[in-house]
């Protein structure tokens, strides 16, 4: 297990704490981790069909998730790499010519598209001996043990099955999700099927946008049928906010429930954003996507050197990598990929500072330090991911920066105090004001603000059609082709 920044590689580490031995100072947070991988799924990964780790010169047939395939595989046959965006596509191919992983075609009927995310696509199903059971599956390409043996966070690694202690290889995500299932803030965990060079993560179907045809629909081209789930991106139109405060102070406590129930396992969301999490009928919030999770069982793993940035988090940037980019970057993040800025900092409050920027957006439909007005060619900040970096955007990032290195931050008057309390201390300018997880959970706006109030108070606002990116979604078709 080789550190990096004093943490051990994650499966290594959850590994550890759920089976041990531990050091006697980890003990309680091992029984923790016990008691949580206890109450998950007895039987995880189901996938029973067999391939052969060298088609050309191998006879031996093993599970891909097991031990006797991952150490015999040739990654220069295999052609599996985490991130390509076309196992989609790949999947939906072999769903249409009956070649998809038997035990999934025997069990579940797929039938619509949910999302996509930067190496996954996310579809709809439902189990045939009961329509009414909705699931979610994401499919992306498996990530080999031999090309991911020594990273700090590899996308796989080693589970124990809980029923029979077998050893299994499969997604770290997964493995999160088998020691969450007791939290109502996580989607919950059915099980996992790793077939070829793809891998399948089937869980609860959470807050997608219900439709009659949900429960009958039967079709060969799922990308046709969009059922989207409603996450955070739809609480806000335009620079507009759709919530009330205390609406806000709901979701926002929800998602401060999930941040404690990681860190009591040592473990932090690296990835915190509207797209990140869904919400219900009632405004009950679900954190998805734990591709990016940074653990640490002791202090100097939450230190970091450096801090990643890019067009698409632009909104959750802090005032200090502000002041770095203002003399280090000419161009305010034109390329998709990272940026990434020498700047010690702790992991957690990191996360937190990302926290406390999603609050202020809910409250008041724009990102701190972005000017409230609407402009059509320019768009809102949290937005720009999906849109061609034309001058105008150039210049407003620029401009939001130099705000955020010299004015105070504005927050709405007519908000309740607790609430402005809680955001001054968030996005306090100065990193050595800004509180710890512990305190924030002690603010007054999080002790229960929102829980006196009715029911009806909560009922989340209709879904509007997203209006179509710059960067346009292409259809099946057009993917095949």
């Amino acid at each position: 297990m080789a550190p990096r920044d004093g943490v051990f590689t994650i499966p290594a580490f959850v590994r550890m704490m759920t089976h041990g031995p531990v050091p006697e100072r980890l003990e309680p947070m091992h029984k923790i981790y016990r008691r949580r991988y206890k109450a998950g799924v007895r039987h995880l990964s189901r996938c029973r069909d067999l391939f052969p780790p060298d088609p050309d010169t191998s006879l031996a047939m093993f599970r891909v998730d097991s031990r006797e395939f991952q150490s015999r595989v040739d990654l220069t046959k295999r052609g599996a790499r985490l991130g390509s965006r076309n196992y989609g596509v790949k999947f939906l191919r072999k769903l249409r010519a009956g070649k998809i992983c038997r035990d999934i075609k025997d069990r579940f009927e797929i039938y619509g598209f949910v999302g996509k995310g930067t190496s996954a696509i996310v579809l709809a199903a439902r189990e045939k001996s009961n329509p009414k059971n909705q699931y979610v599956l994401k499919i992306q390409g498996m990530a080999d043990r031999k090309l991911w043996n020594k990273h700090f966070n590899p996308p796989a690694g080693d589970y124990l099955e809980v029923g029979t202690a077998t050893k299994r290889y499969i997604p770290t995500e997964a493995i999160y999700l088998q020691l969450l299932s007791q939290c109502p803030r996580f989607p919950r965990l059915d099980s996992v099927y790793v077939h070829s060079d793809m891998c399948i993560i089937i869980m609860s179907a959470e807050a997608i946008v219900k439709h009659p045809e949900m429960e009958r629909l039967n079709t060969n081209h799922p990308l046709l049928h969009q059922f989207p789930s409603y996450s955070g991106e739809d609480l806000i139109a335009g620079k507009t906010p759709r919530l009330t405060e205390i609406q806000v102070c709901k979701v926002a406590s929800h998602l401060l429930q999930a941040m404690t129930y990681l860190m009591d396992l040592g473990l932090s969301h690296d990835d915190l954003s509207h797209w990140n999490y869904v919400v219900d009928e009632e405004l009950n919030t679900t954190l998805l996507d734990l591709g990016f999770i940074h653990a640490s069982p002791n202090e100097a793993g939450w230190r970091a050197r450096t801090w990643m940035t890019l067009r698409a988090t632009e909104s959750l940037l802090a005032p200090e990598v502000a002041m770095k980019l203002s003399t280090a970057e000419v161009t305010p993040t034109n390329a998709r990929g990272g940026l990434v800025i020498n700047h010690p900092n702790d992991v957690r409050k990191q996360h937190l500072w990302r926290f406390g920027a999603l609050i202020y957006d809910l409250l008041h439909g724009y990102a701190p330090w972005e000017p409230p007005d609407w402009d059509p060619e320019i768009g809102a900040l949290r937005d720009f991911a999906s849109f061609d970096m034309n001058e105008k955007r150039v210049q407003y990032i620029r401009e939001r920066r130099q705000r955020m290195i010299n004015e105070e931050l504005t927050i709405d008057e007519r908000l309740s105090q607790d609430c402005i309390d809680a955001l001054r201390a968030l996005l306090a300018k100065d990193e050595a004001r800004r509180p710890t997880l512990r305190e924030v959970a002690s603010f007054p706006w999080f002790q229960g603000h929102w829980v006196d109030y009715p029911k009806g108070v909560f009922n989340r606002p209709p879904f509007l059609p997203r209006p179509p990116s710059e960067t346009k979604l292409r259809t099946y078709s057009e993917q095949r082709s």
